[in-house]
């Protein structure tokens, strides 16, 4: 499985503030981009961070209303707030070694298992996963790390569901016209499940195709148990559920650019270290 937004490369230049990082070093960036410094940065809400979109807390690399940072799928990305973004590597030999596993420490797999995790996924649990792409078989992987009974992951894609029964995933096609708890109770004797992860997001749609932003986060809230709880990883924008925006402060930092090694999503070319 190829994962994708991963960046990760070699430091080439660096702005006059930045401290601790140096050109030449080995780094993971992870995609999102925060200050460090604000309050929801200080209570490790980075996603959330206030300094870095001038329309909405929260920013990302080459992600569509995400504070215009461009470059995560490019040869070069520049970096902001730099000693805090960036995650040397210790040793540049023996993490050019391990590249390939490295890589997956930026995006992707962080994120499936911070759902996992969001979601009380444990020891004996049942866990029902919306989306069978990157982030849901990181979720499903995360699932299975945890302890989980049973993994069942659910998607419109036959293709993808194919690729996650090749893991030993319990699978729900959502394109058979059948009820999601009627296809949970097959599989677990109740039409429910301890924890649900929504993989998908705002991008959702119904089994007819049509746009339905909601959809997955409102099933997830009819398949979870009592008790339970939902892991929610996927892309929600203010307006998915019809809250307000309120523009945050903006600012300017110090900067490094980063030549980047490993990236394997969206369609850019990116020069491999």
């Amino acid at each position: 499985m190829v994962l994708g937004h991963e960046i990760s490369g070699e430091v080439i230049e660096k702005g006059d503030d930045v401290e601790f990082i140096n050109v030449g070093d080995l780094v993971s960036v992870p995609f999102n981009v925060a200050c460090g410094r604000c309050r929801n940065c200080k209570e490790r809400h980075t996603d959330v961070c206030l300094n870095v979109n001038p329309t909405r807390p929260g920013g990302a690399y080459g992600y569509v209303d995400l504070g215009g940072w461009t470059g995560g799928q490019a040869n070069y990305v520049m970096v902001p707030y730099a000693d805090f973004n960036l995650l040397k590597f210790p040793d540049k030999d023996q993490a050019m070694k391990k590249i390939l596993d490295l890589t997956c420490l930026t995006d992707i797999l962080p994120t499936g298992y911070h759902g996992a995790v969001s979601a009380g996924v444990g020891t004996g649990s049942t866990v029902y996963i919306a989306g069978a792409g990157p982030v849901g078989l990181a979720a499903a992987g995360a699932s299975q790390l945890l302890g989980a009974a049973c993994i069942i992951v659910g998607d419109l894609n036959k293709e993808r569901l194919t690729h996650a029964k090749r893991f030993g995933f319990e699978t729900i096609d959502l394109s058979v016209d059948a009820p999601i708890p009627d296809q949970l109770h097959q599989i677990v004797g109740v039409p429910e499940v301890d924890a649900a992860i929504d993989c998908v997001g705002f991008e959702a749609h119904g089994s007819g195709g049509e746009a339905q932003p909601a959809v997955v986060l409102n099933t997830a809230m009819d398949v979870t148990r009592a008790g339970g709880a939902i892991g929610i990883p996927g892309s929600m924008l203010g307006r998915t559920l019809g809250r307000p925006r309120k523009p945050p402060s903006t600012a300017i930092s110090p900067c490094v650019l980063v030549s980047a090694g490993q990236n394997r999503s969206r369609s850019t070319p990116v020069r491999h270290p």
